[in-house]
């Protein structure tokens, strides 16, 4: 896979900021709120032993796997990560509606939660622009030097 070279659209990089403000939103929450963390996590999946630690584990993986697609789109302009971000923007949605349900949030970090899906709606929006598939399918080849 080739780096993207050229310019990119505009919708491509507002992508870029939405999708990394999702994911920085939710590893603040949980690095502001550990125990609400552990909450959740301990709803997700009570077959796990979690503790707070095990939690922010969790919360830090959740953001990793946030930026794989963001680098495969951004970075190297693939189409078919745009496919992955709208799965995963479905299980968010759901995972999210369930964690508003159970959780109380105060604080402005604990309230800025309330804004994930508008700019998860926002990035998906973005991707699926016509600029935004001009870009990503155009061909740029394998990396053969990759290989060799």
């Amino acid at each position: 896979m080739r780096v993207a070279r050229g310019p990119r659209p505009w919708s491509i990089h507002v992508f870029a900021v939405a999708f990394l403000a999702v994911a920085l939103i939710g590893l603040t929450v949980a690095l502001t709120d550990p125990f609400l963390e552990w909450f959740k996590w301990t709803k997700r999946l009570p077959m796990v032993p979690w503790s707070q630690g095990t939690a922010l584990i969790a919360a830090f993986s959740v953001f990793t796997m946030a930026l794989f697609p963001l680098v495969w789109i951004y970075g190297y302009g693939s189409l078919r990560a745009r496919w992955v971000v709208l799965g995963f923007a479905v299980i968010k949605a759901v995972v999210w509606s369930h964690g508003m349900m159970v959780a109380t949030l105060a604080g402005w970090v604990q309230s800025a939660r309330w804004f994930e899906p508008a700019l998860t709606a926002l990035a998906l929006a973005m991707l699926f622009t016509p600029a935004s598939k001009r870009w990503l399918e155009r061909d740029r080849g394998a990396d053969l030097k990759a290989f060799s």
